[in-house]
């Protein structure tokens, strides 16, 4: 295939509009989307002109050099983008014996106490410096008196939300949401589940109503 000809062939001009619209693909896969053999995808001669084609419809520009829109920028995010590589390193799991274990739940019991003695002792010396003729406390004044006397430090945030609300001398809330049970529903509850021990105990049926399977419920 002489130069002239394959500068006229519609495959030529395919790969060549193919390299424009995409910055990002090479001139083997231009040519491969344009239907050339394997034969001539591995011409360097013609590679070379398709390259030449696409730079000078560019405006002189290199494939290498070219400028994308940042508007594109999405596009060919998506289009160069390669899932991370995979590794071996995984996260050890620490097996520890039944007294650390046993011994990490009691201390999360004391730590979760001592937040809440020094939350209810926080926000009753802010609410008492705010009593007339008390020296007026800001919040991160009391969050350092706490933190020094106790040694547990509650959040500027926390004294102020607590004031506001009127929860003075109280312990934090629970996390979560707040149950929507009132007292007539919960005993209904506690009733139909008395009297279903009940019926299945007189049934025979004492298996079913151990701990573990009441859980379920």
């Amino acid at each position: 295939m002489t130069r002239s000809s394959a500068n006229d062939d519609p495959r030529f001009r395919k790969a060549v509009r193919k390299i424009i619209e995409n910055t990002t693909v090479t001139v083997p896969d231009a040519m491969k989307c344009a239907d050339f053999k394997s034969d001539e995808i591995k011409n360097k001669s013609l590679n070379q002109r398709i390259r030449r084609a696409a730079a000078a419809a560019r405006g002189g520009q290199k494939p290498s050099s070219i400028v994308v829109d940042p508007s594109m920028m999405s596009f060919v995010s998506t289009v160069t983008a390669t899932p991370p590589l995979k590794t071996k390193l995984k996260a050890k799991k620490v097996r520890y014996s039944s007294a650390a274990a046993q011994q990490m739940r009691k201390n999360k019991v004391v730590d979760k106490e001592k937040k809440k003695q020094a939350t209810k002792y926080a926000t009753q010396l802010y609410a008492d410096s705010k009593m007339p003729g008390e020296k007026n406390l800001s919040a991160k004044k009391v969050q350092e008196i706490v933190e020094k006397k106790l040694g547990v430090s509650v959040s500027k945030r926390t004294i102020n939300k607590h004031f506001a609300e009127g929860r003075v001398g109280t312990s934090p809330k629970k996390t979560g949401l707040e149950g929507n049970f009132d007292d007539e529903t919960v005993l209904n509850l506690s009733n139909a589940m008395e009297s279903y021990i009940q019926i299945q105990q007189l049934n025979g049926g004492s298996g079913d109503v151990t701990y573990k399977k009441l859980e379920e419920f």
